[in-house]
């Protein structure tokens, strides 16, 4: 049987991810993967949304995001390493 690339379990049948190109994962992983896109996707949407009513609000979160960016505050952010 193969080996779930995430989560090292055997599987009847593996799938590409769709999010980390190369990664081959089983159902459990496919749905965990889609619900944490989901909920990731919600919470930048109610910080978009806040960001469009409040104008300083707006400016603090550009430059909190590319400081985090600068110093890898967030170093999972476009990477795909474990």
């Amino acid at each position: 049987m193969p080996i779930c690339d995430r989560c090292k379990r055997e599987a009847d049948s593996l799938m590409e991810s769709p999010l980390f190109k190369g990664e081959r994962i089983c159902d459990r992983c496919r749905t965990a993967e889609e619900e944490t896109y989901l909920r990731v996707a919600e919470d930048l949407d109610k910080i978009i949304r806040r960001a469009e009513k409040n104008a300083l609000y707006r400016r603090v979160l550009g430059k909190a995001v590319v400081e985090a960016i600068k110093t890898e505050f967030f170093p999972v952010i476009g990477r795909d390493d474990p």
